[in-house]
């Protein structure tokens, strides 16, 4: 185990190396490999603290720090722009979510499970300013696109080769316990999670590898990646269909949606071409699909589980999503319970009793943050969600190139919404909780990428 665990930690550092910046930005980009090389290492411990998967945020920390260093201390203007209206907002909601830190801390008497709700609540936020001050140019955000993607190729490798028949010691799922489904016809169904701690992890970051390819080989003129994009897309979605968590198949089918409506309604000769490559990543998606199906009568209960995915979504929404709502409330009252209060596993790892878990996103902070911490959050995200319009405006008039980035990485981010909504569990590992606030704060750093832009042009041409 010990040689397994020291050959992943050097192949992921590989694509590290190859990547990162100088300074304090390759201190930035070295969370996304710890980030992957953390979950196997916790499987090998004994006891499989859950505190190994902090390993990643410690090393945020020290980018953090000297980002701080740098820039001074970490500001809501990225999120809020000019309006002081959404600056209010924000604030308002950071200061609730302090509060009921303190309502946690009080009604359970344990710092853990307020301060594992906080960090789900506020770790975005530093995540997406040091990404904001970590980017200067595209190449930037291309680096850090490429070492996520060759880290969770290598990493969901594990899924692939436990699908084969691959014995590994770092293959069990943390807990000890395999995760199955039932088929009307097979039986039982093993659900494989690889090298990362679950199936749910691996079929996220396989979305996300898919998803982050697709905005490499559309956003940059690079030949090698534009050819292995289909490949990498169709490897993603047989990876998925391994794990059995269809909530992934729909973060892909949702992102390529908005995409392609986004690329068709910018206003641009350049976006047709874009537009026929995603198409026929699309259809290489429903080919690598097809190929999935032995030529046999037999069932393939991976297929047909993944098939009802889109099927299933409208009622999976509808009731641990808006009718989550209701329950929450009812159980919480007008107050809330506090931060935490409604985290899966955090009553595990602080050794005590809580109401229970909430699995739907909008019933968690119903009931941990109330009625008014749920209106604050619509409200932000709708402030939010117009603060990105306009850098994607002032990017589509910069550039094509940067529009499409900025669109493709603001797709992922959307495209996770809904499975907040439906299925928040997954959202409570800070470590995609820092993916996606990294996203975000690229997006949210076109103006100042044109800023720079333009004064680096005005020094040449002075």
């Amino acid at each position: 185990m010990t040689s397994e665990l020291i050959m992943l930690a050097v192949v992921v550092a590989l694509p590290y190396l190859v990547f990162a910046n100088a300074g304090w930005r390759a201190i930035f980009l070295l969370f996304i490999p710890v980030g992957f090389v953390q979950e196997p290492i916790r499987k090998s411990i004994e006891g499989q603290p859950v505190s190994v998967q902090l390993a990643a945020v410690a090393v945020f920390a020290l980018a953090l720090f000297a980002a701080v260093a740098r820039f001074g201390r970490p500001t809501l203007s990225p999120l809020a722009g000019d309006s002081s209206a959404t600056r209010k907002l924000l604030i308002g909601f950071v200061c609730l979510i302090g509060i009921q830190t303190l309502n946690s801390l009080i009604r359970y008497g344990s710092l853990m499970v307020p301060m594992i709700g906080m960090l789900s609540y506020l770790l975005p936020i530093p995540a997406l300013w040091v990404a904001y001050q970590f980017v200067r140019q595209p190449e930037d955000i291309r680096r850090f696109l490429m070492i996520y993607v060759v880290c969770a190729l290598l990493l969901t490798l594990g899924v692939i080769a436990s699908y084969l028949g691959v014995s590994s010691e770092l293959f069990g799922q943390v807990g000890g316990a395999k995760m199955v489904v039932y088929h009307e016809l097979v039986g039982v169904v093993d659900l494989y999670c690889g090298y990362l701690r679950s199936p749910e992890v691996a079929a996220w970051h396989a979305a996300a590898l898919a998803c982050l390819s697709v905005v490499l080989a559309v956003s940059f003129k690079r030949p090698a990646m534009r050819v292995l994009c289909p490949f990498i897309v169709v490897y993603a979605f047989y990876t998925i269909l391994l794990t059995g968590r269809r909530k992934a198949l729909a973060i892909m089918v949702i992102f390529a949606g908005i995409y392609l409506i986004g690329l068709m309604n910018q206003k641009r000769r350049s976006s047709r071409r874009t537009v026929a490559a995603a198409i026929m990543v699309g259809l290489l998606v429903t080919l690598g699909s097809l190929t999935m199906s032995p030529e046999s009568v037999a069932p393939n209960p991976y297929v047909e589980r993944s098939q009802t995915a889109l099927g299933d979504a409208y009622d999976r929404f509808e009731k641990l999503g808006l009718t989550s709502i209701k329950w929450a409330y009812v159980a919480a009252g007008p107050i809330g319970l506090g931060t935490g209060a409604g985290a899966q596993g955090a009553g595990q790892v602080a050794g005590i009793a809580l109401q229970g878990s909430a699995e739907g996103g909008l019933g968690r902070i119903m009931l941990e943050l109330g009625p008014l911490g749920l209106i604050l959050a619509v409200l932000c995200s709708v402030a939010v969600a117009r603060q990105t319009r306009r850098c994607l405006s002032k990017a589509n008039a910069h550039s094509a190139e940067l529009f499409k980035l900025a669109l493709g990485m603001l797709a992922f981010v959307a495209a996770n919404v809904p499975i907040f909504i439906g299925a928040a569990q997954i959202f409570g590992d800070p470590f995609v909780l820092m993916i996606l606030g990294t996203q975000l704060g690229f997006v949210l750093a076109v103006p100042r990428m044109i800023s720079i832009s333009r004064g680096r042009m005005a020094r040449m041409q002075a």
